[in-house]
């Protein structure tokens, strides 16, 4: 099962990263591929704080 969610997950990737390059024009590629970097990886540092329940302690 994994490794069809694996390979599909990856398809996936693939597909929609050639057809957000065919909509984008060339000036802004660099900034859409940072955005969508920074909203998809920024809040992985947190992950392990909110999957502890300490996310509560430290929110107040």
């Amino acid at each position: 099962m994994n490794f069809v969610f694996g390979t599909f997950g990856q398809l996936v990737d693939v597909t929609v990263m050639a057809i957000r390059q065919t909509v984008t024009p060339i000036q802004l590629q660099g900034r859409v591929v940072a955005t969508i970097n920074f909203i998809g990886m920024g809040p992985t540092p947190l992950l392990p704080v909110s999957r502890s329940g300490h996310g509560a302690e430290l929110a107040g």
